[in-house]
């Protein structure tokens, strides 16, 4: 078993190499095959075909680039800034990493089968990986306490890979804050923290509010009556 990860890990590593030298039109299942060191049947059974390989890179790619998002999103302290940083660090973690980069410009009509009738891994994988970070923003008190994040999580992967599609994807990459700015203005309200119901007011300190704003809000008010 140990041998197969090893293996697949190494197939991948040869496609990236061959995707970003050769670009994804001219790379073949044989020259992955050849980089790696093993046979053409072996990537068939170990990864698949040229689509599984494009698709098993970008997967790859996403453990580091949503460690960026993840370094990013930490930092923040409302939820639309939670938003826009995180949408920020993945549009510039695209237009750094060389196959994501390749991916996004030159050889986007070759992947645009695997970001769309075929995304739905793509999209799965990254919001396992999204979710996470979310949660920790809720842990925080950025996020509110019943905030669907599976729901949140796909619509702003949906946002970042809709960008990638339009012809304005290079200046969304040349300029990440303007799609941040916008991510952030409709996907914000889906995390913001909400204010506690009015019929909590009067029943004493909100003292299990992870919003600490809110809870010196409430406090205010309470005195005052």
């Amino acid at each position: 078993m140990r041998r197969r990860t090893v293996e697949r890990a190494e197939i991948i590593e040869a496609a990236r190499r061959c995707f970003v030298e050769r670009g994804v039109r001219e790379a073949t299942v044989e020259d992955v095959a050849c980089d790696s060191g093993v046979s053409r049947a072996t990537v068939y059974r170990t990864v698949g075909g040229r689509s599984d390989l494009i698709r098993a890179v970008m997967l790859d790619e996403g453990i580091e680039l949503f460690r960026n998002v993840g370094l990013a999103m930490g930092a923040a302290t409302s939820a639309a800034g939670l938003v826009a940083a995180g949408v920020s660090a993945a549009l510039a973690t695209i237009r750094e990493r060389p196959a994501l980069r390749r991916f996004a410009g030159p050889d986007l009509a070759e992947v645009l089968p695997v970001l769309t009738l075929g995304a739905a891994p793509v999209i799965e994988g990254s919001v396992n990986l999204l979710v996470p970070i979310l949660a920790s923003a809720r842990d925080r008190g950025v996020v509110d306490a019943d905030a669907d994040l599976r729901h949140a999580a796909e619509e702003m992967i949906r946002y970042v890979l809709g960008l990638l599609h339009t012809p304005s994807a290079a200046a969304d990459l040349a300029a990440p804050e303007v799609g941040a700015e916008r991510a952030a203005r409709l996907f914000g309200p889906l995390l913001a923290v909400r204010p506690a119901p009015a019929s909590l007011v009067g029943q004493g300190p909100l003292t299990t509010s992870r919003d600490p704003d809110l809870a010196r809000s409430w406090s205010a008010a309470h005195n005052e009556t």
